[in-house]
C-alpha cells in the first residue's frame, strides 16, 4: 500500500469521524439544517491536507502531464471565475462553489496521475462502510450521501461471513432505520436489492437469489407485524405517506412541501434563463449565484439558509447544473451520466469483484439521486472518488478484452 494510499484512508476515515462533532456538541442547538451545515465544513476543513496534498504533488511529480481535457477544464474554470465577478457574485459563496468544481479534479489527479491503486481501495472499502454504518446507528446525518445503503449489499447479497460483515450483520436494522430518512432513500434501497435480485449475473448464485428473494420477504412480513409502530416512524414512511397523500399522479399535480419547492426552484431558474444574455445562457451565472426563494411555501428553506433572499440551493440537478453553468455545463452533466452508464455496464457485466460492483451501484443510486437532490452528488467527496474508480477499473477490462481477442 502506497503512501497515498494511506493518507486517503486516514483522511477518509477522520472525514467520518468529523461528520460526529456539529451533532456531539450539538452546535445547531438542536437544528438538524443548522448541524448538518457545520458537518460539512468541518469534514471539508479535514480534508484540506490531503486535497492540497494531491494538487501539489500531481502537477509537481515526474509524471506530471497537462492533457487536452485539463486544459478545456482550466479554461472553462477561467470563465466561470469570470463570470462569477462580473455578476457580482458573494465571495463566500464563490468559494465555497469553487471549491465544489475542483472535487472531480483533485480525485482525477488522484486516481490517473498519482500512486493510487484500486486494490488498497477495495482492502480498507470495508473498514470506511463499517465507520460509516456506525455514525448512521447514532442517527448522525452521513455526509458521503446513502453510503451506508450499501450495507445491504455487502451484508446481505455478496460478501463472506467475517467478524466486520457479522457485526454489520448485527447492526443492520438500526443502519436501515435511520438511513431511511425520505422517499429517496426508500427507492434507493429498492434499486441496489433489484439490482441483486434481477440483474446480477456474477457475485450471486440462481439458488441464491430465490433464497434471498423469498426469506426476506417472510422476514420483512413479520418485521412489518412486529415493528409497525417504530416503522411509522422513520423518516421514509413519513415523507413518502405525506407525498402521495399530496399527490395526483393522473393530472401531475403536487401539493407536498418539498416537491412544490422544488418546482418552484426551477420555475426561477427558468425565469432567469430567459431574462439572461446569451453568454449566461452558454456558461450560467457562475459559482456562487442564487435565487430568490423568498416566496416559497416551504419552512424548511428558511431553516437550512440565513438568507433565503440569496439562495444557493437548487435541488433538482438538471436546473442547478442551468443556472450555475448554463447549457455547456448541462452537456457536461448528460457526459458525466454516459460515462457513469456506460463504465458501470462494463463493471456489472465483468468484474467478479464485489467492491467494485458496489461501487457501480453506489454511482448509479446517486446520479439517480442528482436528480432530486444535485447535492449529493456534487459535493459529494465519495462519488467522485468512486467516480474515477469505476472508470479507471473499467478501461482497464475492456483493455484486457481487447487484447485477449486481438
Amino acid at each position: 500500500m502506497s503512501l497515498t494510499d494511506r493518507l486517503l484512508f486516514f483522511f477518509l476515515s477522520i472525514c467520518l469521524v468529523a461528520m460526529v462533532i456539529p451533532y456531539l456538541f450539538d452546535l445547531g442547538d438542536g437544528n438538524v439544517f443548522i448541524n448538518d451545515f457545520y458537518a460539512k465544513r468541518i469534514m471539508t476543513v479535514m480534508f484540506l491536507p490531503f486535497y492540497l496534498y494531491v494538487f501539489i504533488f500531481s502537477f509537481t511529480g515526474k509524471s506530471a502531464l497537462i492533457t487536452k481535457d485539463l486544459i478545456y477544464y482550466f479554461i472553462g474554470l477561467v470563465i466561470l471565475v469570470f463570470i462569477s465577478i462580473l455578476n457580482g457574485n458573494r465571495l463566500s459563496f464563490v468559494i465555497t462553489d469553487l471549491f465544489i468544481f475542483t472535487l472531480p479534479l483533485c480525485f482525477y489527479l488522484l486516481v490517473f496521475k498519482m500512486d493510487f491503486q484500486i486494490k488498497s481501495f477495495v482492502t480498507f472499502f470495508p473498514t470506511l462502510l463499517l465507520l460509516a454504518c456506525l455514525i448512521t446507528c447514532f442517527d448522525i446525518k452521513l455526509q458521503f450521501s446513502y453510503f451506508s445503503l450499501l450495507i445491504v449489499g455487502y451484508v446481505v447479497f455478496i460478501s463472506e461471513k467475517n467478524f466486520v460483515t457479522l457485526f454489520l450483520l448485527a447492526i443492520l436494522p438500526f443502519v436501515l432505520y435511520n438511513s431511511l430518512i425520505g422517499k429517496s432513500s426508500l427507492l434507493l434501497l429498492f434499486i441496489i436489492i433489484f439490482y441483486f435480485v434481477f440483474f446480477d449475473k456474477n457475485l450471486v448464485s440462481l439458488s441464491k437469489k430465490v433464497f434471498l428473494f423469498t426469506m426476506p420477504l417472510i422476514i420483512i412480513a413479520s418485521a412489518i407485524i412486529i415493528f409497525w409502530n417504530q416503522i411509522k416512524l422513520t423518516g421514509a414512511y413519513v415523507n413518502t405517506m405525506y407525498f402521495l397523500s399530496n399527490t395526483n399522479f393522473f393530472e401531475l399535480e403536487f401539493r407536498d412541501h418539498s416537491t412544490l419547492n422544488r418546482i418552484f426552484e426551477a420555475l426561477k431558474v427558468i425565469e432567469g434563463f430567459h431574462n439572461s444574455s446569451i453568454i449566461n445562457k452558454l456558461f450560467g451565472n457562475g459559482f456562487g449565484s442564487t435565487v430568490d426563494l423568498s416566496k416559497t411555501i416551504d419552512a424548511t428553506i428558511g431553516k437550512a439558509n440565513t438568507d433565503i433572499e440569496n439562495s444557493r440551493i437548487i435541488h433538482l440537478g438538471f436546473f442547478n447544473v442551468l443556472h450555475k453553468y448554463g447549457l455547456l455545463g448541462l452537456s457536461v452533466y448528460f457526459l458525466i451520466i454516459r460515462k457513469v452508464y456506460i463504465s458501470c455496464k462494463v463493471i456489472f457485466k465483468h468484474s467478479l469483484n464485489s467492491t467494485l460492483v458496489l461501487c457501480a451501484l453506489y454511482l448509479v443510486i446517486i446520479v439517480f439521486d442528482s436528480f432530486i437532490t444535485f447535492s449529493h452528488m456534487m459535493s459529494n467527496f465519495m462519488f467522485w472518488l468512486i467516480f474515477f474508480i469505476v472508470i479507471k477499473e473499467a478501461k482497464h477490462i475492456m483493455s484486457k478484452k481487447q487484447k485477449l481477442y486481438a
